[in-house]
């Protein structure tokens, strides 16, 4: 006579193409389940079997809602993307319209350096005079490349046209002057 876990292991092994579901596995991997699917084997429980089936009609379901909103979301996101895209083709703005194939109206119009400008400085931005003063402490062009970076908006890459600069080379006196400050601070305390 089989000792019941042998005698399982011979229905999975005789049954194996369906417990190499992806699902099955999945709901067998709760030991209750597992423990349900031995009594109906080894007992014949009807008890067990209603309950293991009623437990696989709900995970199941569950399984099937999950997909279908996951499906549903990923759709709603592309038909989204879709829409935006087609609007903004439709909507341009006038500067923003093609002139030929790679440059607009708006690229026929070069940028003054000036105009990177704004009439506020950054530390006419802040409260607290220990960065005021930190910040003054700092040369020229790491103030304007906070300032650019901070209060303008510009990124790095924006900011090393300016300057016509390397974006690594921006991007280490933006650093530079960061910890310049942060130091400063630290002996204030």
């Amino acid at each position: 006579m089989y000792d019941s876990f042998d005698f399982v292991e011979k229905f999975v092994e005789h049954n194996s193409r369906v417990f190499e579901q992806p699902i099955i596995k999945s709901f067998f991997q709760d030991e209750h389940n597992f423990d349900l699917l031995k009594k109906t084997i080894e007992n014949n429980d009807e008890n067990s079997n209603d309950e293991l089936n009623q437990r696989f009609i709900k995970f199941y379901m569950k399984f099937r809602l999950i997909s279908y909103i996951s499906v549903l979301s990923q759709r709603y996101t592309n038909y989204y993307d879709q829409k935006f895209r087609k609007h903004n083709e439709q909507n341009r703005l006038i500067l923003d319209k093609p002139t030929s194939k790679d440059t607009s109206i708006i690229d026929l119009f070069p940028a003054k350096k000036e105009s990177y400008r704004l009439y506020h400085g950054i530390t006419d931005m802040v409260s607290d005079e220990r960065i005021i003063n930190a910040i003054n402490d700092l040369p020229k062009k790491k103030q304007d490349i906070l300032e650019l970076n901070y209060i303008n908006q510009f990124s790095i890459k924006e900011i090393a046209e300016h300057y016509e600069d390397s974006p690594q080379n921006i991007s280490k006196h933006k650093q530079e002057a960061i910890n310049k400050i942060k130091r400063k601070l630290r002996l204030q305390l």
